[in-house]
């Protein structure tokens, strides 16, 4: 416990054992879930896991949930990303649209360790899933994460995606090689990311005829894919669309153009907020749900 007195170690439980109530709150008040009492069991245990690690660090880079082994890079990342799927079920409503048969596809877009597709196989456990990743070290993990699954049934790109086929460079932060919030930069470099140069096709061209539900979270790429998909006939091929979409008020037009794309192509369109910055601008984290 170097560096860190008794009172700091128990102000740090204290908040850990609130928050992880909280998750467990939202799970059993959110969208029936298969297994609800053995997530819960694993959250906590991988809570205090947290919080252990925050005050004696090992190497931890395997862990399980819900039975299944799952690979990482960074351990508490890892946590987050079960606690905003699995235990809040940001995905939860747009999976209660997919119907429960055999050749229904689902598209994970910036499927990052595969979370989001094990998330929607545990609930529909027939669909199809065509899966896109650029970030080659979250893409190592992730087909480990889903090797246990027919391979019949799984279609994994290692590619970005965009408005046209070309070379990018992804820039992914540097205290985490598989970190969910990698993004194509096209400016200089970044103080704190470190740079590969990956290849970038449009969305189009991995779409099956049909798609239940695309799942797209491509940090800041949203309008591109949108736009592509549309102008290449591709958006009525989707049922339903849901997205992570970061607002900045210094930037505003970017969601209603999507929004605008969005309407254009057929969609109902609704709003989630899922997360706030606190600084000087209005910065926020919205979840866009569209479906026809």
């Amino acid at each position: 416990m170097t560096g860190v007195s008794r009172l700091e170690a128990r102000w740090s439980l204290s908040r850990t054992i609130w928050n992880t109530f909280s998750s467990i709150l939202a799970l059993w008040s959110g969208p029936s879930f298969p297994g609800r009492l053995r997530l819960s069991a694993d959250f906590v245990r991988l809570r205090m896991k947290v919080w252990a690690y925050g005050l004696w660090s090992w190497e931890w880079s395997e862990d399980r949930v819900l039975g299944y082994p799952v690979r990482f890079s960074d351990g508490p990342s890892f946590v987050y990303l079960v606690e905003e799927i699995f235990m809040r079920q940001v995905y939860g409503d747009a999976t209660d649209t997919i119907p429960e048969r055999k050749s229904v596809w689902v598209v994970d877009c910036g499927a990052n360790l595969g979370l989001s597709s094990l998330y929607v196989i545990h609930r529909r456990p027939e669909v199809r899933l065509v899966i896109v990743e650029p970030n080659p070290a979250a893409e190592e993990r992730l087909r480990m994460n889903l090797s246990d699954i027919t391979a019949s049934r799984v279609r994994i790109h290692p590619v970005a995606v965009g408005r046209e086929a070309k070379d990018v460079v992804l820039s992914i932060p540097s205290w985490s090689a598989t970190s969910p919030g990698a993004y194509v930069r096209e400016g200089d470099p970044v103080v704190g990311t470190r740079d590969v140069r990956v290849q970038c096709v449009p969305l189009s061209s991995l779409l099956p005829d049909e798609v239940a539900l695309l799942k797209l979270d491509v940090e800041g790429a949203e309008e591109d894919v949108l736009a592509e998909l549309s102008e290449s006939g591709a958006l009525p091929q989707i049922k339903h669309i849901v997205m992570e979409v970061h607002y900045d008020s210094r930037d505003p037009t970017s969601l209603s153009k999507i929004l605008a794309l969005l309407g254009d192509g057929g969609f109902e369109v609704g709003l989630v907020e899922i997360a706030r910055d606190q600084g000087p601008y209005d910065r926020r984290d919205l979840l866009v749900q569209a479906r026809k």
